[in-house]
């Protein structure tokens, strides 16, 4: 009986474990948030943020491991600044178009 049960246990604590492992949501912009800057402070690491077509405010600061996805859309920095600041490890950025840096 006691070995059944620590069995069951161990088979209930690694379901548990399972079942509160986190998954990669992804963020389109307009439609789950406004702008990058808002779907970064949402975002958790290994999420991934579309860009779809269209221009998009820069001046961003990236700091979770996350995927910047392009599918046409531009960043744009208006000419002041940095248009991304990328302050973590595993970021990815694919597909953008990134312009009008200040520097």
């Amino acid at each position: 009986m006691i070995r059944c049960t620590r069995t069951w246990l161990a088979a209930v604590a690694a379901v548990a474990c399972v079942a509160g492992a986190s998954h990669a949501e992804t963020i389109r912009l307009g439609r789950d948030a406004p702008d990058l800057a808002s779907a970064l402070d949402s975002a958790r690491d290994g999420d991934v943020i579309d860009v779809p077509p269209g221009v998009w405010k820069g001046a961003v600061r990236i700091d979770k491991a996350v995927t910047v996805k392009g599918s046409g859309g531009i960043l744009d920095g208006a000419g002041e600044g940095s248009v991304l600041l990328v302050e973590a490890e595993d970021v990815r950025l694919e597909g953008l178009t990134v312009r009008n840096s200040g520097y």
